[in-house]
């Protein structure tokens, strides 16, 4: 008896093709189920980990804009971008926490970093608390971003291999 697909009545084919299709369905569904679980269950300490950061940051870029004699002190440009980068480092959270981490709200948390990064630079910021402060923010936040962006790349359809 031929197996050849002329020989096989179409109805057979028609279910054969059908069966397959929803077999394969099956373990990509089972599959995306298992590594959204997976990522699911990580989130919160994200979460609360990017919490825990803008507790801490926000404080103590006000202790190094203090240490540098306030606003004034530290210059208008440094104090500008402390402020832009407090307001950041809430939306960044805030982008996670609604979205998830995605490279979006890594480049949020890479970006507030770089502009940190810059104050070190301006003459406003000689005080060696300021300097501290800052630096440690800079440090939390960088590795926040790469954090946050390790775990966008780890949830990103297509990272991870179905099972076959």
């Amino acid at each position: 008896m031929s197996t050849s697909p002329a020989a096989v009545p179409a109805t057979v084919q028609h279910q054969t093709f059908w069966q397959r299709i929803k077999a394969d369905e099956h373990s990509f569904l089972a599959w995306w189920a298992k590594e959204f679980a997976k990522f699911r269950k990580g989130e919160p300490q994200i979460v609360e980990g990017l919490d825990a950061l803008t507790k801490y940051a926000v404080p103590a870029l006000d202790i190094a804009v203090a240490a540098a004699g306030g606003p004034a002190g530290i210059g208008a440009e440094a104090a500008g971008v402390i402020a832009e980068a407090q307001t950041g480092l809430s939306v960044a959270s805030s982008l996670v926490d609604d979205f998830g981490p995605t490279p979006t709200a890594a480049s949020v948390y890479g970006g507030i970093q770089s502009n940190l990064s810059g104050l070190l630079a301006l003459d406003g910021v000689k005080n060696p608390t300021t300097v501290s402060a800052i630096t440690k923010v800079v440090n939390l936040v960088g590795s926040t971003a790469s954090a946050i962006s390790a775990a966008g790349k780890a949830a990103t359809p297509g990272s991870a291999t179905p099972a076959s």
